[in-house]
């Protein structure tokens, strides 16, 4: 049964006013404001020792930081969200004169429903490169693209290779052996209107190998328009004479 902390404090009053000056038993009103009576018997006595209604002062150390405090803290935290603790405690001591450890600030911004994320990266491009981007389009809007091939490489790469253990409070890091840990590869592609070639590669490309894929890749294809970027070893001699 729900108990005097529901009870806003316009109801707590009604019930006292109720319970003295129309003595209204304790029975009806916890059937009246859907309480137990001990409930009805709690807020009364509070009432009678303190003369208000609602919770009494908890004891032990007041907060270290007021309503006014955390409300700067708040704006400090909008304002510099990566902003470490030992920064925030600094502002605090400086713009609101009190001194407060890193460790009640780390509590006091959880407190305020602040909580960490990783920041999403959003990559925009340059004006300039904005700008060659429409050009390009401009110029080559009447092409035809059953026409085209594009080329390129890339690289994947392993970040997170263990697995999660669970072990005692200091303990050492648990160690899980492995033979022929594959951290990184490439891949290269070229892609056509009703062609795709791909390849795993080991190592850094250079312009041999470059134009030995493209070579391998394109065997039999013929009458296509290359489009690849403008790495060095894309523009190589030797590929450039075999186009």
């Amino acid at each position: 049964m729900p108990g005097a902390p529901q009870l806003s404090r316009d109801q707590q009053w009604r019930i006292i006013v109720a319970a003295q000056r129309d003595k209204t038993k304790h029975r009806t009103l916890a059937r009246q404001f859907h309480v137990s009576r001990s409930t009805i018997t709690r807020i009364i006595g509070r009432w009678r020792a303190t003369g208000e209604v609602g919770p009494l002062p908890r004891p032990g150390r007041p907060h270290k930081l007021a309503n006014h405090h955390l409300s700067h803290l708040r704006h400090l935290v909008n304002t510099h969200r990566k902003a470490s603790a030992e920064y925030l405690s600094r502002r605090m001591r400086r713009d609101q004169g009190i001194s407060v450890s890193t460790t009640t600030i780390k509590r006091a911004r959880r407190h305020l429903g602040f909580v960490p994320r990783k920041e999403r990266l959003d990559l925009r491009p340059t004006r300039a490169q904005v700008d060659k981007r429409r050009a390009f389009a401009r110029a080559h809007r009447n092409d035809n693209l059953r026409r085209w091939l594009f080329a390129d490489e890339c690289y994947v790469g392993l970040r997170h290779t263990g697995s999660v253990q669970w072990v005692e409070r200091g303990s050492r890091q648990p160690v899980r052996p492995i033979v022929g840990l594959r951290a990184q590869f490439g891949v290269f592609g070229a892609i056509g209107w009703n062609f795709r070639n791909f390849r795993v590669f080991d190592g850094y490309p250079n312009s041999i190998t470059y134009a030995q894929w493209m070579k391998d890749a394109l065997r039999g294809s013929a009458g296509f328009d290359l489009a690849h970027d403008l790495a060095s070893y894309h523009r190589s001699i030797d590929l450039n004479q075999w186009l």
